[in-house]
């Protein structure tokens, strides 16, 4: 086995150990003790600062001169199964023509970040790889707000460069990312008794969409479960009790359900079957995609009043791809419809706003908000985080382009991309400081689909060890 397949193999088995540890967003502390672990074992040094988030450096080096290979610990907790609990269950994995899943997609892989960490770790201990000044950084909480990022002690960014390695289609260069921000907005609304023609109780599921990225994946019309049921109810004659769907504000909504009633209940299944037809000619849908209708005992006693109406102004606000740059050849500016949840009471709707440009992510949330206004709605917004919007020098970038080159004989792409990245942070901390984001092909981040390319592995290793050389060189 030669040096190279050794590294990936050494990836992997890392990758392995991470996934035995439960590490969704708020649950880091076993991911921490192993970071700890794996330094006490290969004589590293460990620092912690106080939001969390762990350097490894080698002993005895000079930490100013390191070159930093930088991941996050959090990972992001889907599954078909409802009642899988990431906090305290470990993620099964099968290896299947070269690509690596859940077993039998269940659940989100975790490849996002966890193979970046298991490439920092095989990087920190590689023999072949002693002589040279680097560190590793973990972040906490980047799936939620990039928080470990916004909160990083400065001491942590001391170091000549930064490889950030989530970034997840091989042959890219990352030089620059989107922004972003979350828009929580509780409407109150008025209960209203059943009508009494409105004789069955229903509970309607709109279930097994493909879902995924909010930023990358929110170009390629997967359907929005929720924005598919408020179009299903604004057209229909149900009437709605309690609503939910989504759970994630960085994820596409996979599910959305609600409960309510309906005057004509077989004239409500001929209008779904419809339904459903539109919805598959319409999006990206998996084969197991359905609408489903249930027909409960009773009605319930109290609908919301004029939900039709509420449905039809929800489907108004600005959602999915709001602009491209074609310049750049990504999506500028987006808003993703994340979670909805309501009774008779009040409606809470979080959404997720991102922008390559941060005015421009500034003004669709403020506008969000100003709509929601107009009927009453409060909203706040928070997790604000800047685009990236880089100052890599055109030496330093040249310098990485050429080594693809050389190494592989190709033309690497250099990119912008639409989803966040915690390099926005850094440049606010040490402007100064070169970064790139890079990683090995994995596709359907963020949902139960997601899967890593095997064979990119050795590659993005590669090039990861040859740049650092040639850096520490300069």
């Amino acid at each position: 086995m030669n040096d190279l397949q050794q590294s990936t193999r050494r990836i992997y088995e890392f990758f392995a150990g991470i996934c035995k540890i439960p590490h969704p967003s708020y649950h880091c502390d076993g991911i921490r003790k192993f970071l700890k672990q794996t330094a006490e074992k290969h004589n590293l040094k460990y620092r912690e600062d106080g939001a969390g988030n762990v350097r490894l450096d080698r002993k005895n080096g000079d930490f100013a001169s390191a070159i930093a290979l930088q991941s996050h610990m959090d990972m992001v907790p889907q599954s078909v199964d409802p009642d899988f609990d990431f906090t305290v269950r470990s993620i099964e994995f099968e290896e299947v023509n070269g690509i690596l899943r859940s077993k039998d997609c269940r659940t989100t892989l975790g490849a996002d970040n966890g193979i970046g960490m298991a490439a920092s770790l095989c990087a920190m201990t590689d023999e072949n790889l002693e002589d040279l000044p680097l560190c590793a950084i973990f972040t906490v909480d980047e799936e939620t707000g990039l928080t470990g990022a916004m909160n990083i002690a400065p001491e942590f960014l001391e170091c000549r460069a930064l490889f950030n390695l989530d970034s997840e289609e091989w042959g890219e260069l990352t030089t620059g990312c989107a922004g972003g921000a979350h828009t929580t907005t509780r409407i109150p609304v008025q209960k209203q008794t059943t009508p009494q023609e409105c004789t069955a109780g229903i509970h309607v599921s709109c279930h097994n969409l493909k879902g995924g990225h909010s930023g990358t994946d929110i170009n390629l019309n997967r359907g929005n479960a929720i924005l598919i049921l408020l179009d299903y109810i604004s057209k229909s004659s149900a009437e709605v009790s309690t609503i939910k769907g989504g759970n994630l504000a960085n994820a596409i909504p996979r599910s959305a359900e609600f409960t309510g009633a309906v005057q004509d209940f077989d004239k409500l299944l001929t209008f779904t079957e419809k339904f459903k037809e539109n919805v598959r000619r319409t999006f990206d849908v998996p084969s197991d995609f359905d609408i489903t209708v249930e027909k409960l005992d009773e009605p319930p006693t109290g609908v919301i009043d004029n939900f039709g109406h509420i449905a039809l102004f929800l489907k108004s606000i600005p959602s999915g791809v709001i602009a491209v740059d074609e310049a750049l050849e990504c999506v500028a500016t987006s808003n993703n419809m994340a979670i909805i949840k309501g009774d008779t009471n009040t409606i809470e709707i979080l959404m997720s706003q991102r922008s390559i440009r941060n005015i421009d992510r500034e003004r669709l949330s403020s506008d969000i908000a100003g709509r929601f206004a107009k009927i009453g709605g409060e909203t706040v917004t928070d997790a604000e985080y800047s685009a990236w919007e880089s100052t890599t020098s055109a030496q330093f970038l040249k310098l990485a382009t050429d080594t693809y080159k050389e190494l592989f004989n190709a033309e690497c792409k250099v990119k912008i991309i639409h989803a966040g990245l915690e390099c926005g942070l850094f440049q606010e901390k040490n402007p100064q400081l070169p970064m790139l984001s890079f990683g090995p092909t994995i596709r359907n981040p963020h949902s139960p689909s997601e899967e890593l390319e095997l064979a990119t592995l050795k590659d993005f290793y590669n090039f990861l060890a040859v740049l650092a050389k040639k850096i520490l060189k300069k």
